[in-house]
């Protein structure tokens, strides 16, 4: 079983993490780090496919 992740992302198992690359002063991160993920996703789903297909719902 594994243990969760204390990074809060997944981490690259094939070598250095990608977070580790980037330059965290970069404005579009630190954009990303500030967004409401998880309230976009809340609010977006009632448009999207109930299979996760990537694809609009039909009845949007």
């Amino acid at each position: 079983m594994l243990t969760p992740s204390s990074t809060g992302h997944q981490t690259n198992f094939l070598g250095i993490d990608l977070l580790l690359q980037l330059d965290l002063r970069d404005p579009l991160l630190r954009l990303a780090q500030v967004v409401p993920w998880s309230e976009l996703d809340r609010v977006f789903a009632k448009t999207t496919a109930k299979a996760r297909t990537g694809h609009p719902s039909p009845s949007a």
